[in-house]
């Protein structure tokens, strides 16, 4: 359904009631009732939202220092993930995220 004016404001965007949602395409504003995707719990999905939250727990913990078999290492500088992330064209914290997935550290 086409928008022929907004409600009360310039532009709409979002749900409401978790029925209707409102947005702004190429052809104007529409609303539209849209079904939220189910998330489908599979072995390789949990396993692999678990590294992401422990990805992001070493990420929070790096000040702290790390282990790896059984050396500590501390005062990870985040500057080394920011300057390699920029020639990849992306966060210091993304960077690290990809890494730690790829290599384990």
């Amino acid at each position: 359904m086409k928008i022929k004016s907004p409600l009360f404001s310039q532009s709409v965007s979002g749900t409401i009631a978790d029925a209707l949602t409102f947005s702004n395409r190429k052809t104007g504003q529409q609303v539209r009732f849209q079904r939220k995707q189910k998330d489908v719990l599979t072995a390789p999905r949990i396993a692999q939202r678990g590294n992401f939250l422990n990805a992001i727990d070493r990420w929070n913990a790096k000040d702290y220092g790390i282990a790896i078999f059984g050396f500590s290492f501390y005062g990870v500088d985040p500057t080394g993930f920011e300057r390699k992330g920029t020639k990849e064209k992306m966060t210091g914290f993304n960077f690290f995220i990809k890494s730690f997935l790829l290599f384990g550290e």
